[in-house]
């Protein structure tokens, strides 16, 4: 009922503007009837696209994408690089040959019944029919653990992505396996040798030579040496470090974890106090990279991290905040927001998340504004770290640029108030150790054991990850998880978050009527896109994608106030969401400017390979582009992303033909590629157009669409001419659907 109570909101965007391109590839039922074209995922699949598995060995040059030990499917695509139009052999028989540059496709038959093993010869022949690569393997057949849908509705909770070799592994081992690698896979912070940067450390290394006596300054201690403070350096953060993490690392749910819990604790270089930091956006950077590191942490840590940030002291106003004067008080803004939206929440909670009502059946204040006054206290006497590490000598400078932000604040005694303090009923006592961190501490100390804290974090977990309407009991499930981990430790993070993803209400077991979320656009973004096996454009792991930020909203840091983009109680003015207190807090930024960006962010800015090369469609000043490579030194590497759509056009435009048309002036020519094919019958054309709908359907749904929502999207594209145009149509109809941008 929630999905079709956002459907009636949202389903008026799905037939906009159809107009540009976008990319797919693969297809699978969820029952192993289907072949796929993107690259499934082995046993030994480390996550992401699949670009760190470790293929079987193969002989000097060939190239045979990820070599399955089991599958659940009868048909399973291997791709294969060898020589040059090479003939390539599968047991003996003769199924393909490589093109121009040594690439092709080849479908395995693995039909047999579960349980049973296939044996695979390949093997790759010359013009002289003489050997040049073989490889020999067995592939076992098993059945599925969880269907199609089940996988995708996992990954869409844990993940940034959901690769076909995601959702094979997914279906294959289970969502136990999945949660439990998950949990356990390495993050950029534990090895410290290995060649897995957290972000902040990719900054430094993008923009110092570490190999230089400066650049291993600035590695190893950025908070005194880091010297290229720069806006470029948020950009690197969003155009290619942040991307480069969501689509390549393994940690997905540890990544989904500092998502959340930057929409929970809110700095942002969008808001008004927030913008001089795009010049030291590197302390940006390093906020971002403390979440993460502390995502499977405890929430304690994130507390005393941010408190400690210099660009959070600047954004909540903090930094230089000076003991009461006649004239002046403590600044009241960090106080504030650390009890309202960091921890305890504005009213008294029970363990279910419900407020707790006075005799009136009002709503008990968690705390009152002595509280605010009396934390604000704490907080006076840290400012900037001095870049001459001299007390007073900059105290109250608000120029951020004057310092190294990568530092954290530094107390300053002559500003402090040492006189004793009482903050939600607890005694801070006068003088406490004389350090200032002291008080931070036991601040902290006295928010963790707060009722509310368990009960306000964990519902705000829950609806970031899983749904925005959990029940009362599965938010007292994991709040009584976060207050204690089974071994007395209160604040686990990663109890918490399993908590959250094993819970039987995530997972669908008993699942309530109104179960489900609408996903952010980053969120939509990026599991469309590796729905698509997206890569950079050169097809490494350096991606580098211009403007995509403008495009898709809610990405972190952005929000346009502390309060994020949404609060957990904003609904869409609708009937059923009122009568049945429901909320949908991302329907906020359901605008129609910004769901036309989305569109273009889906078509616009990405590339299919099998289009701009074998389509002809990568023409630019009337040269068209012969290879991938070509095409990318027209548009350049920061053009946008690639997919590669060649099954879907295999199967939906055969027999094509194409010429390139002039469209512009004689003075400003300008061509583009037409494509076209014999034009088949109206009923003809029908059965096609509900045949790609199906199959698009069960890549980015795992199942089929409703009649109603197919026989309104055929009807619209049915009228389209150019056969590519219909495919990319078709897509961006599915991908701006509510029932791809809502979860449930």
């Amino acid at each position: 009922m929630f999905k079709h109570s956002v459907y009636l909101i949202v389903i008026v965007f799905v037939l906009l503007g159809c107009g540009t391109e976008v990319e797919v590839d693969g297809n699978s039922d969820g029952n192993g009837s289907s072949p796929s074209n993107s690259n499934p995922s082995s046993n030994t699949t480390t996550g992401g696209n699949g670009t760190n598995d470790t293929s079987s060995p193969l002989l000097t040059s060939s190239e045979i994408g990820i070599l399955p030990t089991s599958t659940y499917r009868d048909s399973y695509p291997v791709k294969v690089h060898g020589e040059a139009n090479s003939k390539v052999y599968v047991n003996g028989v003769e199924v393909a040959t490589t093109k121009s540059n040594g690439k092709a496709t080849i479908d395995l038959n693995t039909s047999g019944n579960y349980g049973s093993s296939t044996d695979f010869e390949i093997t790759l022949k010359n013009d002289r029919n003489q050997i040049k690569e073989k490889i020999e393997f067995s592939v076992k057949k098993e059945k599925p653990k969880v269907t199609r849908p089940q996988a995708i509705k996992l990954l869409r909770q844990t993940s940034f992505t959901s690769y076909e070799t995601q959702i094979d592994e997914v279906m294959l081992n289970g969502e136990d396996a999945w949660i439990t690698k998950q949990l356990n896979a390495v993050g950029a912070h534990d090895n410290p040798d290995d060649d897995y940067y957290g972000f902040l450390e990719d900054l430094i290394r993008r923009k110092y030579d570490v190999t230089t006596e400066e650049g291993k300054k600035a590695l190893e201690n950025p908070g005194e040496h880091f010297n290229a403070s720069s806006p470029w350096n948020i950009i690197a953060f969003y155009e290619s470090i942040l991307l480069e993490k969501m689509f390549e690392r393994e940690d997905q749910l540890r990544q989904r974890m500092a998502l959340a819990l930057s929409e929970i604790i809110v700095i942002s270089q969008e808001a008004s106090s927030g913008r001089a930091l795009v010049w030291k956006s590197e302390a940006l950077v390093q906020f971002y990279d403390n979440l993460y590191k502390n995502a499977y942490g405890n929430y304690r840590d994130v507390l005393k991290d941010t408190t400690m940030s210099s660009a959070m002291a600047y954004y909540l106003t903090y930094i230089g905040s000076n003991k009461a004067t006649e004239k002046t008080a403590p600044d009241e803004n960090y106080a504030r927001e650390l009890m309202q939206l960091f921890s305890i929440g504005v009213y008294k909670l029970n363990l279910d998340g419900s407020k707790i009502l006075d005799e009136d059946r009002n709503p008990i204040p968690s705390y009152t504004q002595d509280d605010v006054t009396e934390l604000a206290r704490v907080f006076t006497g840290w400012d900037w770290a001095s870049p001459l590490n001299l007390v007073g000598n900059f105290y109250g400078n608000l120029t951020p640029n004057a310092f190294n932000l990568l530092h954290d604040i530094q107390f300053n005694t002559l500003y402090h108030d040492f006189g004793e303090k009482n903050v939600l009923g607890k005694v801070i006592p006068a003088n406490m150790g004389g350090k200032g961190i002291e008080e931070i501490d036991k601040v902290i100390d006295i928010l963790m054991n707060h009722p509310n804290m368990a009960p306000h974090v964990s519902k705000h977990l829950i609806m970031r990850l899983v749904t925005s309407n959990p029940t009362p009991a599965y938010i007292a499930r994991v709040a009584t998880v976060f207050n204690d981990n089974g071994h007395g430790v209160k604040g686990d993070l990663k109890a918490t978050v399993e908590a959250i993803i094993r819970d039987d209400e995530a997972r669908g077991i008993n699942e309530p009527e109104n179960f489900g979320k609408v996903d952010t656009y980053l969120l939509g973004f990026t599991h469309f896109s590796s729905r698509l096996n997206v890569k950079s454009l050169k097809g490494d792991k350096k991606y580098s994608f211009k403007l995509w930020k403008g495009k898709v909203s809610e990405l972190p840091m952005t929000a346009p106030t502390v309060f994020n983009f949404y609060t957990n109680e904003d609904r869409p003015n609708d009937v059923y969401f009122k009568e049945n207190n429901l909320v949908a807090p991302e329907m906020t930024v359901r605008t129609d400017a910004r769901l036309k960006m989305f569109m273009n962010v889906t078509g616009l800015e990405t590339y299919d390979v099998y289009a701009m090369v074998e389509l002809k469609r990568g023409a630019r000043g009337g040269h068209v582009a012969t290879t991938w490579e070509e095409f990318v030194a027209m548009v350049g590497p920061e053009a946008g992303l690639q997919w590669d759509l060649r099954d879907i056009y295999e199967e939906f435009i055969p027999g094509h033909s194409h010429w390139m048309q002039k469209i512009g002036t004689e003075s400003r020519p300008i061509y583009r590629w037409v494509m076209t094919q014999a034009e088949p019958s109206h009923a003809e054309k029908k059965i096609r157009l509900e045949k790609l709908y199906d199959l698009l359907a069960i890549k980015f749904l795992g199942k089929k669409l409703p009649d109603e929502y197919r026989d309104a999207m055929v009807k619209h594209n049915h009228n389209t001419a150019n056969p590519a145009d219909m495919v990319q149509y078709a897509i961006r109809q599915i991908v701006n659907s509510s029932l791809f941008m809502v979860l449930d």
